[in-house]
């Protein structure tokens, strides 16, 4: 399993000659909408960091065979842009080549009370016998079973440091790195990623690749 970070929450995933694109939104690098021979993209809810349906119709025009996969929510907003998206459900595992992705949880971490949950879906990516992945979108809820490689999200309006290294210690992952940190200086980001290793302890392997640089993995 070949995994790039493309910033923020975005992820291309690829095996073999299949590649997969994760959550490209307001705060992606622009080379990941230039990609091609994508398999499917996916969405983990509707907001504008990780779905921008502007953007996301010029990933369809150069990639006409990929599948579409969103949280319920992002379905008739995907609509509204001429944009036809398959629902991604806990408990509906879906196929992409060599790939299974399993949607996990149901909603976004609470923001304030103030302000309506909406829906999120994870994802746990695998090919055959080898690593599983994580990607949980904006959620610490969900903690799916024997994960080798965890996507932090590092910060956000609904999460706090303790909180993070609360979910990477519950996931129990054997390879850490971090996501969705767009909204932090490059000093906020140097101090939170150097806390989160720190705190969940040696026996899980932290990486930071840059931006752009693809890292493998195997079984």
């Amino acid at each position: 399993m070949k995994i790039t970070r493309y910033g923020h929450a975005t992820l291309l995933v690829e095996q073999d000659d299949t590649r997969i694109l994760i959550d490209p939104g307001s705060f992606t690098r622009p080379e990941a909408f230039e990609l091609t021979g994508l398999a499917a993209v996916f969405t983990t809810h509707e907001h504008p960091d990780h779905f921008q349906p502007e953007r996301l119709s010029g990933v369809v025009e150069a990639n006409p065979e990929a599948l579409l996969y969103g949280a319920p929510s992002v379905v008739p907003a995907a609509a509204d842009a001429g944009l036809e998206i398959a629902e991604l459900r806990e408990g509906a595992p879906v196929t992409i080549g060599p790939f299974g992705v399993e949607p996990v949880g149901t909603l976004h971490q609470l923001v304030h009370p103030r302000m309506p949950r909406i829906e999120n879906v994870g994802l746990v990516i695998s090919a055959g016998g080898g690593p599983r992945l994580f990607h949980p979108g904006d959620s610490y809820e969900s903690v799916p079973a024997d994960i080798d490689i965890l996507a932090v999200p590092l910060s956000s309006p609904w999460g706090r440091l303790g909180e993070t290294v609360d979910f990477v210690t519950a996931v129990a992952p054997s390879t850490i790195f971090p996501i969705h940190d767009a909204l932090l200086s490059p000093a906020g980001r140097g101090l939170f990623w150097s806390w989160v290793p720190l705190l969940v302890g040696d026996h899980v392997t932290a990486i930071d690749p840059e931006p752009l640089e693809s890292f493998e993995f195997s079984g």
